[in-house]
């Protein structure tokens, strides 16, 4: 019986767990990392590439390369054979000997990532050439798989020989930056908003890499071309019914949601007894941003339709262009890529003179408040400020983009919005509007991407370094894409 799951290997997605390859590519995300240490020295390593894709196989023979390892071209000269696989009945058929131990892909992502060669006990795997496949079992019953979240599931639980591929149409990778994902996804959507409960209680328990897996997995579901698992399958994950009515789940996602609220001091709230805001409010001690973020609580997390984000962005526009002729918006976040709701309103504004940009952000917000349209300014940054000369920049590769988080009042509605408003000097434009359109998944995708290409993408610009000494300049968005070696997206297919 064909089967697919959406499983978490050693934090890793599998869309299939048929495909070993989806594996490897997120080893290589690791990898890609420029390290000199000779940590597998003395080693002649065979590398098993059935079902690895030829960019998977040539990163990781340069890198154990690259750390004094050798590629042996045989098993029978190899003291270590490397599989992507795990399924006895199949590795078994690429396997000439027992003499070198056959390790886990997975120990060369982690000696890398630890930077020291570590014990292969818990990555080895022993298998008896000798002896015939074990005979196939049965898939096991829709009740087992109630036993564990969809990512709990090893990539090998069903031990059938038989050959199941993906759908050719999807773009198996692990970088979501690849590939286009709209918002509205046309298939598993009751298996995605399950998932996302899931995600969100990793997120609210502080489990930061857990809560990154469910969101490749939730990814890689929006853009999947077909349905994966049936409706009645989705229905059985219970853990994620469970949480429907999990009292501290929606507790902590509460405390979350206060402006300026993190993953640790929403768990302090809940250790301290404290079940509600008004709670928090009355008992707890607050800082003065805290406690405004609890008073504007039921506004600010009032969803905007895109009217909503229109009459804002009009009313912005004309009091910039009145403030400094010239001057370009750029609407960006979830409103551009066309999210018909949104948590809040994000922009760009940049004077296609340089130097006219100083001090444009402080003059806009005066006058937006002198107006009463800005009611708090909930946090305000204005790193260029002391950074420009008469006729130049000074460190012009820093980051110059000014920025103001404000409560906004909203004249149609009365209702005070989030409003964050960017201001951005023509050099470091278009890699702003890139980094603020985002989803956040994209984004970080993007960013992993550039790094397996010497590359270090930041929101002022992209560099050849982590200390930002060389900007490669951009002229546009697609410019951006094509610097970094992504195929160009609309914004609106960038919702993984």
């Amino acid at each position: 019986m064909k089967s697919f799951f959406v499983c978490r290997v050693n934090d890793v997605l599998f869309v299939n767990p048929k495909v070993e390859k989806a594996h490897f590519w997120s080893c290589a995300a690791s990898l890609l990392r420029d390290l000199t240490m000779a940590i597998f020295t003395g080693m002649r390593i065979f590398i098993v590439e059935t079902k690895l894709g030829p960019f998977s196989v040539s990163t990781v023979k340069n890198m154990i390369k690259a750390h004094g390892g050798e590629i042996s071209p045989d098993q029978a000269n190899a003291n270590m054979i490397l599989t992507g696989m795990k399924a006895p009945a199949r590795l078994a058929r690429h396997i000439q000997t027992t003499q070198a131990p056959i390790i886990d892909v997975k120990w060369i992502n982690d000696c890398v990532k630890e930077e020291t060669k570590l014990s292969t006990k818990n990555y080895a795997i022993h298998l008896d050439i000798e002896q015939k496949p074990p005979r196939l079992s049965s898939p096991e019953p829709a009740d087992d798989i109630e036993k564990s979240t969809p990512f709990e599931q090893d990539s090998t639980s069903d031990s059938s020989d038989e050959e199941i591929d993906i759908d050719p149409k999807f773009h198996n990778s692990f970088h979501e930056c690849l590939r286009p994902t709209p918002f509205e996804p046309k298939y598993n959507k009751e298996l995605i908003r399950l998932l996302e409960l899931l995600e969100m209680k990793r997120h609210t328990n502080g489990e930061s890499m857990s809560s990154l897996s469910y969101r490749h997995a939730i990814a890689a579901l929006k853009a999947y071309p077909r349905e994966i698992r049936s409706s009645r399958e989705a229905q059985q994950i219970k853990e994620a019914k469970a949480i429907e009515s999990d009292v501290k789940f929606h507790v902590m996602s509460k405390f979350l949601k206060v402006w300026g609220v993190g993953q640790n001091l929403a768990q302090e709230w809940w250790n301290s007894g404290y079940r509600s805001l008004d709670e928090v409010y009355q008992n707890a001690s607050l800082p003065p941003t805290i406690k405004l973020g609890i008073e504007l609580f039921d506004q600010l997390n009032q969803r905007l339709s895109r009217k909503d984000c229109e009459e804002i962005l009009g009313i912005i526009e004309k009091e910039a262009k009145d403030l400094l002729p010239g001057c370009e918006i750029y609407p960006v976040g979830g409103y551009r890529r066309g999210k018909e709701s949104n948590g809040d309103v994000d922009l760009v504004l940049s004077h296609p003179d340089e130097l006219k940009n100083q001090n444009f952000l402080k003059n806009l917000v005066d006058r937006l408040c002198s107006k009463g349209y800005i009611v708090h300014k909930l946090r305000y940054s204005e790193p260029s400020a002391n950074r420009f000369e008469e006729k130049s920049l000074v460190d012009a590769n820093k980051d110059l983009i000014d920025s103001c988080y404000t409560a906004f009042l909203q004249p149609s509605t009365g209702i005070l919005r989030q409003v964050d408003i960017l201001v951005a000097p023509p050099s470091q434009l278009y890699t702003t509007i890139l980094g603020w359109t985002g989803s956040r998944q994209f984004e970080r995708s993007l960013r992993s991407y550039a790094e397996t290409k010497g590359l270090h993408v930041a929101s002022f610009g992209i560099f050849t370094d982590r200390s930002h000494s060389h900007r490669i300049p951009v002229t546009d968005e697609k410019e951006a894409f094509e610097v970094i070696g992504i195929p160009w997206l609309e914004p609106e297919l960038r919702n993984c």
